[in-house]
């Protein structure tokens, strides 16, 4: 079994950056204020790792091979919706650009024909889904997101 170079490339930049925020982030100042980020870190070196020795075990295929597998009709909305987020951030807030983005990637992305239900469920769902984010930063972990117009 072969691991091609570039993904071998990929794999030990993301161990070396997980690795490193882990560090930055156990050597803080104030250790109930990077609790966050520590489970972020730790998060993504296990992810990293699991990544790495799973790619160990599998046969390297051709780049063009994986460029031309890529269901681009599928990822174009995708990259749309997160660049219109990043855009928004800073004016309207975490809360209400990440409401705004869940509710379009639940209508964009459910295959649900009807009128109502295709706007009213991705409403609640991701309503739903940002109080459970508030919650859980604001509340739990204490993080300020960035702020903008609208919250």
């Amino acid at each position: 079994m072969r691991v091609s170079k570039l993904n071998l490339a990929v794999n030990t930049g993301c161990l070396g950056l997980s690795a490193a925020l882990l560090y930055l982030s156990f050597n803080g100042e104030m250790p109930r204020a990077y609790l966050f980020p520590k489970i972020i870190s730790g998060s993504m070196l296990l992810l990293a790792i699991a990544i790495a020795l799973s790619e160990w075990r599998r046969v390297a295929t051709p780049a063009e091979e994986l460029i031309s597998k890529v269901p681009w009709a599928k990822v174009f909305p995708a990259l749309m919706i997160t660049g219109a987020y990043l855009l928004l951030l800073n004016r309207l807030g975490f809360y209400t650009s990440s409401l705004l983005m869940f509710f379009a990637v639940v209508v964009i992305y459910t295959p649900e024909n009807r009128r109502l239900r295709r706007v009213l469920m991705p409403a609640i769902i991701a309503i739903g889904f940002m109080a459970f984010v508030y919650l859980v930063f604001a509340k739990l972990l204490q993080v300020l997101p960035p702020t903008g117009s609208l919250m």
